[in-house]
């Protein structure tokens, strides 16, 4: 089933834990290059300091998404500073 989105159970229960998000992804604001260490987002986020987020690619290839950490986050909740 490559390509569906699928979380199933049959005869069970699925019980998710975490944290309730005010968005779970957005787009940035202008284009980032690898590597940046600033980025701004479209939406106001509720991410913090210490959380893993990915950058996916523009592109088809899943290997050029980039995975960083937040490490300061303005005041509006659209500017993010990576390490």
């Amino acid at each position: 089933m490559y390509g569906n989105k699928v979380l199933g159970v049959m005869n069970g229960v699925i019980d998710i834990h975490g944290k309730p998000r005010s968005k779970t992804f957005t787009l940035l604001a202008n284009s980032a290059n690898a590597g940046d260490s600033l980025i701004t987002v479209m939406d106001t986020v509720d991410w913090q300091v210490g959380e893993l987020i990915v950058i996916a690619s523009s592109d088809f290839d899943m290997n050029q998404a980039e995975t960083r950490y937040i490490t300061a986050v303005s005041e509006d909740q659209m500017t993010l500073t990576l390490d």
